[in-house]
């Protein structure tokens, strides 16, 4: 494995060694996401002394991804990171990092000197905004919006109201601690009542997409959404995330299709 996560009081170490590709770091998020100290993370030190990079091209289009991910994942909070390098060919390409990152970045070429920099950044932005309650009720699996109920071989979860990318990392957390998630097949979301107007934007589903990608894995598994054709933000938001999920994924208008689409699935040898 071409990285180790050490969890740290308030933030995370990431050692990375060799070359650490797109889906290593998809990993790494679907890792850091469902953990429950995810929510207090307040900096990331990123060592990579160790790392290798096949290529320049490949390491930018890396960082362009990486850097409107990380964004938009840390967009509501105080979050910094910090990288730590062995030259300046290295400092290049985090600086090329830098220029897109929309939290505070900084590069260094010795650990002590990132070290002070996240010091310094926490002491500076303390106390933290106090984090929001957990949406999911860990002994019914329901949040505020969504409810998971366990299926045969799957699960179906029901969408009421306003919806967030939050819910939906809870969700797959819950589900994911669930010792019925290894025989899980499939996913049947129903989106019929979520309320006009509130569906996540384009931003919030590519991050959902990258987390359920590490998530899943190699997992064969599908997703059958159900979405009400008068809710144009639904709809929109499906086809974004139909467009980029790397599991099968269909859309549907009334739950009847959706099943024997999923049953369909199951059939095949």
């Amino acid at each position: 494995m071409p990285y180790r996560i050490h969890w740290e009081e308030h933030g995370i170490l990431l050692e990375r060694t060799g070359i650490v590709t797109l889906e290593d770091f998809q990993q790494i998020t679907a890792q850091v996401a469902e953990d429950e100290r995810y929510e207090s993370l307040r900096y990331l030190l990123c060592d990579t002394r160790n790392e290798e990079c096949a290529d320049e091209a490949s390491y930018d289009e890396l960082s362009e991804i990486l850097a409107a991910f990380m964004s938009r994942l840390f967009i509501e909070r105080n979050f910094a990171v910090a990288d730590v390098v062995s030259g300046q060919a290295w400092a290049r390409r985090s600086e090329h990092y830098a220029a897109l990152a929309a939290h505070p970045f900084a590069v260094f070429t010795s650990m002590e000197e990132a070290r002070n920099w996240v010091d310094d950044y926490l002491r500076k932005t303390w106390p933290a905004p106090e984090n929001s309650q957990p949406v999911v009720d860990q002994e019914q699996g329901e949040s505020a919006t969504m409810t998971l109920r366990w299926e045969d071989q799957g699960a179906l979860v029901e969408i009421h109201g306003k919806l967030t990318l939050n819910d939906f990392r809870q969700i797959l957390k819950l589900a994911k601690q669930d010792p019925r998630y290894d025989q899980g097949r499939y996913l049947i979301l129903d989106s019929t009542n979520q309320k006009l107007g509130c569906a996540l934007h384009k931003g919030e589903i590519e991050v959902l997409a990258f987390i359920a990608t590490g998530m899943l894995g190699e997992k064969k598994f599908i997703v059958a959404e159900v979405v009400n054709p008068a809710d144009h933000a639904s709809v929109a938001a499906a086809e974004c995330y139909n467009r980029i999920a790397s599991h099968p994924h269909a859309i549907f208008t009334n739950m009847a299709d959706a099943r024997s689409w999923v049953q369909a699935y199951l059939e095949k040898p």
